[in-house]
């Protein structure tokens, strides 16, 4: 520290709340460091009751920040400062542990945020939220989790423990996954149609299996603990005895079974190999739970119950983490099951065949489940079988909790199983961390037709000021299609005005990013869709009447190529129907041109349609094959266009189409009005 800092109490207050916030936002740190988080603490408060008695002028400073920056930091920032303490607080943690010096840059990219963040005490109740749509953290929240990567590693190294996070599975917790993910990618046509088929039971032997399981956990027979977890999770045996016991979701397992709640809790931001799950809800955004709950049926319970009560086993430093198969007596861990022959205790007639094994049964419990009327949705996470629902679902559809809960335990207790009463938890879901709420949409929508609206319109209109109109209701326009469509992110959005007809039902896309999955796919056009595109060509036919009578606008060479380009599209030529007007001439619609108009407090996701429509038809209890045929998902079996969809087109159709006018009237979204309406 320089010998004349300015502040000296002001300068140890921050660096000292610094490590006190990063210590209480990551436990590992606090819990290696018991000692020095508690004289962080102390040293805290002393040096804040010497703030006042301290009278050095701060201007001693200017002019030193390039030598002495990293003091420059504590003397204006106070540790009520949202994020910035934290981050602060793993630089100093990381340079105690490596006996170093602060680093000048990195403290720099916290200083320059400083300006973006209000006054203690003059926040917003969401300011917190709201600062990363302004740009905070930018260009340091990826070096702040290498920097906490880089502290786990060396506390693990002292302390002689594996250090887990969310973004660290465990070994075993691979295996979970890989078998999950494999069950989906590895399905057949049959099996993704939920038609019976020879792997699985008939109903009857279904009926039977299950009561003698019952019978057979009743009296904790060898091997039907493990049979049970296999066959209301569809893992393996190792699988199975592999699953980690908690009394909540561990750090580093994707399954966690919880034997005093009495099911599984499941970490879904590792089901699904998508974007980050960790989204700060703010104001736009619904908030979500990154892990789940699965309750399972007293019968099961009871013997595990039973078992680890006997086992009394506790985890230590050489095990961390206790699994099924330390309370499980060796005959359980023993048991083999003949292959081919039948799981059943008591005897079976004559099947012909279709014995009943437990490979069988495993195969045929989802089938059950589809019969019974249970959401694919809901079997799909219960179950973990991804195979019921395109891989895309768990990262689009925010699913209710206590739906979920209801509609799984349903199941259950009509196939003869027993559930504990489960406490209703009210508003929370899990799944889509984009799903907007209704006034943030209203606020989005509003500020597209709001841009409209507010220009000038008239008979005598400059040139300038219908260009304007026109960019205006061609963002308007490009929004509201591909929040109806559900449209990708695309450097041009795929609408061309020789097949996006108001009067067509249907429209061929090829919006998928990832080459191995390319191909058309067909977008239904719902009421809403033609009657924009209708007036959209209404507008255009009105812009170019008015470039026609402009007497200097074809004298241009830009004025001549929109001239041009208007022409095509009015005349519905293979041309990109929307565009916008620049200096240099006509340019497609794009999702960056289309969404980045909005301030930074309004800002979302480009496909934030895809989310918001896949789960309001989820949870208005629309079908399975309705979502699949608005989002586009083309997978042989549970397709929509397949031949075992047994539904129309139109009558899909008319479920979403039906669904968006209703939505869309309900939150009162207009529609803002070109130069002319069709």
């Amino acid at each position: 520290m320089p010998s004349d800092q300015p502040n000296f109490s002001q300068a140890i207050h921050t660096l000292s709340g610094a490590l006190v916030a990063f210590a209480r936002e990551h436990e590992f740190y606090r819990d290696a460091e018991v000692r020095q988080f508690e004289l962080a603490c102390q040293l805290a408060a002393y040096a804040k009751l010497q703030i006042p008695l301290d009278g050095t002028p701060l201007a001693h400073m200017t002019g030193r920040l390039g030598t002495h920056g990293s003091w420059a930091l504590c003397t204006e920032m106070d540790p009520r400062c949202l994020e910035i303490p934290v981050a602060l607080g793993v630089e100093l943690a990381l340079a105690l542990a490596q006996g170093r010096r602060l680093q000048v840059d990195y403290l720099k990219l916290l200083r320059r945020d400083l300006k973006k963040i209000p006054a203690p005490g003059h926040e917003g109740p969401e300011t917190a939220a709201d600062l990363r749509a302004l740009g905070v953290g930018k260009y340091w929240r990826q070096a702040f989790a290498g920097k906490v990567k880089r502290l786990e590693a060396i506390v693990a190294q002292r302390t002689g423990r594996r250090v887990l996070t969310d973004v660290n599975l465990s070994e075993v917790a691979l295996e979970h996954k890989a078998h999950v993910r494999a069950t989906a990618l590895n399905a057949n046509v049959k099996v993704r149609s939920g038609a019976r088929n020879h792997r699985q039971l008939t109903a009857a032997q279904m009926d039977t299996y299950q009561a003698d399981l019952r019978s057979r956990l009743a009296m904790q027979s060898p091997g039907a603990v493990v049979e049970a977890i296999s066959l209301f999770t569809g893992l393996s045996a190792r699988g199975a005895m592999t699953l980690a016991l908690g009394g909540e979701a561990l750090p580093g397992e994707l399954l966690t079974l919880d034997l005093k709640r009495g099911g599984l809790h499941v970490a879904i931001n590792h089901l699904s190999d998508r974007q980050r799950w960790d989204v700060d809800p703010g104001q736009i955004y619904l908030p979500v739970r990154v892990r789940y709950f699965v309750p399972w049926p007293i019968e099961l319970l009871a013997p595990l119950r039973d078992l680890a009560a006997t086992a009394r086993l506790a985890p230590d430093a050489w095990q961390p983490v206790i699994r099924v198969v330390d309370i499980l007596p060796q005959g359980d861990r023993d048991h083999q099951i003949t292959a081919g022959a039948s799981a059943l205790a008591v005897d079976e007639p004559d099947t012909r065949g279709f014995t009943s094994t437990a490979a069988r049964a495993r195969n045929t419990f989802p089938t059950q489940a589809r019969e019974s009327g249970m959401k694919a949705t809901h079997r799909a996470y219960a179950m973990f079988r991804l195979d019921q629902v395109g891989h895309a679902r768990p990262w689009y559809v925010r699913v209710d909790n206590d739906d979920f809960v209801a509609d799984w335990c349903k199941f259950l207790v009509g196939e003869g199983w027993s559930t504990e009463p489960q406490q209703q938890e009210p508003g929370q879901a899990f799944g889509s961390p984009y799903l907007p709420r209704d006034r943030s949409l209203q606020a989005i929508w509003g500020y597209y037709v709001q841009r409209v609206d507010g220009c000038p319109k008239g008979r005598r209109m400059s040139l300038s000021t219908v260009i304007d109109v026109h960019n205006a209701y061609a963002d308007f326009t490009a929004m509201a299609l591909s929040f109806l469509l559900g449209l990708r992110l695309s450097t041009q959005y795929e609408l061309n005005a020789d097949s996006a007809l108001p009067d067509a039902e249907m429209l061929t896309l090829t919006d998928k990013s990832d080459p191995n999955k390319t191909g058309s796919r067909f977008a239904v056009l719902t009421p809403l869709v033609r009657e924009l595109l209708a007036n959209w060509y209404a507008h255009c036919a009105a812009l170019l009447g008015r470039y026609q009578r402009d007497p200097q606008a074809g004298k241009t060479t830009v004025g001549a190529e929109v001239m041009a380009h208007l022409a095509q599209v009015v005349q519905h030529d293979p041309v990109p129907a929307l565009f916008r007007i620049y200096k240099n001439g006509a340019r497609p619609a794009n999702s960056k041109t289309t969404w980045d108009v909005l301030p930074p407090l309004l800002r979302c996701e480009d496909n934030v349609g895809r989310h918001y429509w896949c789960s309001q038809l989820h949870r208005a209890g629309c079908s399975d094959k309705a979502i699949d045929l608005f989002m586009r998902h083309i997978v042989a079996g549970n397709s929509p266009m397949s031949v075992y969809a047994g539904v129309s087109i139109a009558q899909l159709t008319n479920e979403v189409g039906t669904l968006q006018m209703q939505q869309i009237a309900k939150l009162g979204l207009g529609m803002a009005t070109g130069l002319r309406k069709a």
